[in-house]
This record gives structure tokens, C-alpha cells and sequence, in this order.
């Protein structure tokens, strides 16, 4: 299963969420608060060291 690190307003992660769901494709929905500046937190930095969103891990 995926891991969806994602922000609800952001129109890359809709894409992402829209092509996982078109192919039926089961994820996890990570929510960041990105407005509260989580996607710049040291954890989230270990996910993606440019801060940037959508991110994805693959769960085993």
C-alpha cells in the first residue's frame, strides 16, 4: 500500500489522488498541515529534503 503525504488545496496532490483513485489503487492520506509549516519540520524534511509536496512512501 502508498503512503500519501498530502495537502487537501494543493492541485499536485489532487492529481495524484485523482490518478490513484482512477487506477483504484488503495492509499493511505497522510494530511500535513502546510500552513502550519509542517512540510518544513526535520521528520517531514527525512521524507523529502526539498520540503515540497506531494510524497509518497511505499508501505510494506
Amino acid at each position: 500500500m502508498i503512503r500519501l503525504h498530502d495537502f487537501e488545496l494543493s492541485g499536485s496532490c489532487y492529481k495524484i489522488r485523482l490518478l490513484l483513485n482512477m487506477l483504484s489503487v488503495p492509499y493511505e492520506k497522510v494530511s500535513v498541515d502546510y500552513v502550519g509549516q509542517q512540510h518544513e519540520s526535520a521528520d517531514y524534511l527525512e521524507l523529502n529534503p526539498f520540503g515540497e509536496l506531494p510524497v509518497h512512501k511505499q508501505l510494506s
